[in-house]
């Protein structure tokens, strides 16, 4: 079932207020970009930008909506049948010692 809201009664938005080379205040609104607006002071900048939002507002609908989104409870690691696989292996113990001390994991204290 969809609903609409046909009224805003507040809608809050952020704005960033700056200085402009010349001295003018230039202000814009983070959740529209591209909605800047320079004036002489930051008062008329915030004004002209309330009207400016207003504006774009007057005719628009916002209506919620519902989706079902299915998704794995526990997604299975990759890696998992792997873990153990060279346990007991003298073989493959000499080749990654001999890998952590080429790469320094003894003065790092990384190994052992």
């Amino acid at each position: 079932m969809v609903s609409s809201v046909s009224q805003f009664q507040n809608l809050t938005l952020h704005l960033v207020l700056e200085k402009t080379e010349h001295g003018q205040a230039r202000a814009r609104v983070l959740e529209l970009p591209n909605c800047v607006v320079e004036a002489a002071t930051d008062e008329e900048a915030i004004a002209q930008l309330q009207a400016i939002i207003a504006g774009q507002f007057a005719d628009v609908r916002v209506m919620p909506i519902e989706v079902t989104v299915s998704t794995k409870a526990e997604r299975e690691n990759p890696w998992t049948e792997f873990i153990g696989m060279y346990e007991g292996d003298a073989e493959f113990a000499a080749i990654a010692r001999e890998l952590q001390l080429e790469r320094g994991f003894d003065e790092l204290g990384l190994t052992e």
